[in-house]
């Protein structure tokens, strides 16, 4: 007798083991949410509305469950913005991201990392959208949290003033994005050899954004409408390519 309830006390212990594993897989497949090669698929077979309700569902579930702050709900919404973007819904991806990076901004314990990515991803999707003075703004905000962080005469700052004068310059505020140029470059002054390419860069920003400014006073003195400037500064020639950050 004891023989069988050992045996009947091990197969129900088995049972339960598979359905907590059974039970386990099912939840992290909830978790997760649907496959983005899946909604990728669906959009390019014409069906974007499946795939937007299929992320919609899945964004509502993890904002319901874990909150809006959690990294969960994030990813959620990151993929439901993917979808919004493939589906030409720009303005809604836009109003989404804004929505994740104040949920961020409010948590209690904010993921400086998580705020820094989504405000590179917003600077770049203000651009496709023609958005410029967001996309400054957002730039500043990135530049005003790594600062905190890190102390003004960081020399991981110098992307940030370098993307935040390359966009000054596109609005054609030439006296602004010179000034970010100039902080970078007093930033590097003292230890100049370990950042070679950047001072470079920054340089030859520099210079561009001098003609550019140079061949917008003069068609004004002429009377006609400054060049719009170029959406890109062309990349720095080779020669100057050398050393590391």
């Amino acid at each position: 007798m004891k023989v069988v309830n050992i045996s009947i006390v091990g197969a129900a212990i088995l049972v339960n083991a598979a359905f907590l594993v059974w039970h386990y897989d099912l939840f992290a497949a909830w978790e997760a949410g649907p496959d983005r090669a899946e909604l990728h698929a669906l959009i390019t077979d014409g069906k974007a509305e499946e795939a937007r309700a299929l992320a919609v569902t899945h964004f509502e579930a993890m904002l319901a469950t874990h909150g809006s702050s959690d990294l969960r709900s994030l990813e959620a919404g990151k993929l439901l913005a993917m979808v919004l973007r493939r589906s030409e819904r720009h303005t809604e991806a836009l109003a989404l991201y804004e929505q994740l990076y104040a949920a961020q901004t409010r948590a209690e314990s904010a993921n400086l990392e998580q705020q820094i990515k989504l405000l590179s991803e917003m600077i770049g999707m203000y651009l496709q959208a023609d958005q410029l003075d967001p996309a400054i703004g957002s730039a500043r905000e990135k530049l005003a949290l790594r600062e905190a962080a890190l102390g003004p005469g960081s020399t991981v700052l110098l992307g940030d003033l370098l993307t935040l004068a390359d966009l000054y310059r596109q609005r054609g505020d030439y006296a602004a994005a010179r000034a970010e140029l100039e902080r970078g470059m007093h930033i590097i002054d003292g230890d100049h050899h370990r950042h070679i390419r950047m001072r470079n860069h920054l340089y030859f920003t520099l210079l561009h954004i001098e003609q550019e400014e140079a061949a917008a006073i003069e068609a004004e003195k002429r009377g006609e409408e400054a060049p719009t400037p170029n959406r890109q500064i062309p990349i720095v020639p080779g020669p100057l390519m050398i050393g590391s950050i």
